[in-house]
């Protein structure tokens, strides 16, 4: 379950600044894995896995993305910045963070 939102602070001929958030939550449903026999990747990937799945977690993200127009030579297109982060807290191992600047050019 969540909640997402978004809305343009800047609206100007020569850029827009956008903001969106989001949080989003989840309870765990009734995970169970029975295996014949363990090995390295049942122990260092699918065990993990299932500690995820078997958490109540809780996930947070936030963008800022501005974009403007640009002219390469008679083309005309729009460029943009991109920052974003997020966060997972988790109710049984932690939590972990992410984030990151994107650049781009979008075409029509």
């Amino acid at each position: 379950m969540g909640l997402n939102g978004a809305g343009r602070l800047i609206n100007k001929s020569c850029g827009k600044l956008w903001l969106s958030a989001a949080v989003n939550g989840s309870l765990p449903l009734e995970t169970d894995m029975r295996l014949a026999e363990e090995n390295v990747f049942t122990e260092n990937v699918m065990n993990p896995d299932m500690d995820f799945y078997k958490a109540k977690t809780l996930e947070t993200k936030i963008d800022l993305q501005y974009s403007f127009p640009v002219k390469l030579k008679k083309t005309a297109m729009t460029a943009y910045v991109k920052g974003y982060a997020g966060k997972v807290f988790t109710d049984t191992f932690g939590s972990r963070v992410n984030g990151g600047i994107s650049i781009g050019i979008l075409t029509r």
